[in-house]
């Protein structure tokens, strides 16, 4: 590759990222799809990037993230792999890598092993991003499993770090909501446990898509539709089902309250991950991964040892 083509995969590399920047910005202010546009048009600047040679750290954050957003998880993956080869990769690109490829592990339904690598990540440091995914993690696993002790651990030491971060009480919110269905016996107190995370989640960040799908089903299964037209239609269940107004196909067989969003729930993650990039960002830094609010706190030196990538990162 000739000077003008590192040249000029620079260049692009950086309209993308403020593509993606502008997007997420347009997304913010309740534009889907003059968002949707600008995510698509980043994303082909991405690879257009990459293919002229452009392995900046932050790009290929930015492009691995919109990758898993339009459900393209194997090519995220492999583009995550393929960077893991970077022997000049700081500490803080590491646990970028990590994360994101922890968030790939899941999408393909590799759940032990994507605790595990977000575990390599909480060895460097535990923020607000670590809490609030590997929180969804434990989450996801304790609704296969019907173990729910670990999760609740996870999630309450979560609480402890921030007990205002609304992904957090989201991830409680669901896992009351399975304690429940798990629990005939003490299903009223897990469930109103649940709702009460819900409703906390949604006061902190009003349009999050998660506590918005799973407070309306949980009103509209207690037979209190009303109050989902007295707060209007962010919490109408037909408008908040998964797929809805993102540009994925919304499930309309059945009730939609009652479709399960465990179905949608990678392709949603890819979506709510594609546009937490900072509003404001020098193109050094990282691109922050995080629907939650990332702040840096009990930092941990990282792993003594770095076991070869892909198995473990």
């Amino acid at each position: 590759m000739g000077l003008f083509d590192t040249a000029k995969a620079a260049v692009i590399g950086n309209k993308a990222y403020r593509t993606h920047v502008d997007a997420n910005k347009v997304a913010s202010e309740g534009k889907p799809a003059e968002a949707g546009a600008k995510y698509a048009e980043a994303l082909r600047l991405y690879g257009e990037a990459y293919r002229l040679g452009n392995v900046a750290p932050n790009i290929l954050q930015g492009y691995a993230l919109l990758l898993l957003r339009e459900g393209h998880f194997d090519e995220a993956k492999a583009l995550l792999e393929n960077q893991a080869k970077n022997k000049a990769l700081s500490k803080d690109d590491w646990f970028q890598l990590r994360m994101q490829y922890a968030i790939c592990l899941w999408c393909a339904g590799d759940i032990d092993r994507a605790l595990e690598t977000m575990g390599r990540a909480a060895q460097y440091k535990k923020n607000g991003s670590v809490y609030s995914t590997m929180g969804m993690f434990w989450v996801d696993k304790a609704k296969q499993t019907g173990e729910f002790a670990e999760a609740l651990k996870f999630n309450e030491e979560a609480l402890d770090y921030d007990d205002e971060d609304a992904a957090t009480l989201d991830n409680l919110g669901q896992l009351y909501e399975a304690m429940a269905e798990a629990n005939a016996e003490r299903a009223a107190e897990y469930r109103a446990a649940a709702l009460k995370y819900y409703e906390k989640a949604h006061e902190q960040k009003p349009r999050q898509i998660t506590t918005l799908y799973y407070l309306a089903r949980m009103y509209h299964r207690d037979g209190d539709d009303a109050v989902l037209y007295r707060r209007g239609n962010r919490l109408d269940p037909q408008r908040v089902a998964p797929g809805a107004g993102s540009g994925m196909r919304t499930q309309r067989n059945g009730d939609a309250c009652e479709a399960s969003p465990l179905r949608y729930a990678r392709r949603l993650f890819g979506l709510m991950f594609a546009s937490s990039a900072p509003a404001i960002a020098p193109m050094a830094a990282p691109i922050n991964i995080s629907p939650s609010i990332s702040r840096t706190a009990n930092a941990l030196p990282p792993s003594a040892t770095y076991s070869p990538y892909p198995s473990a990162m």
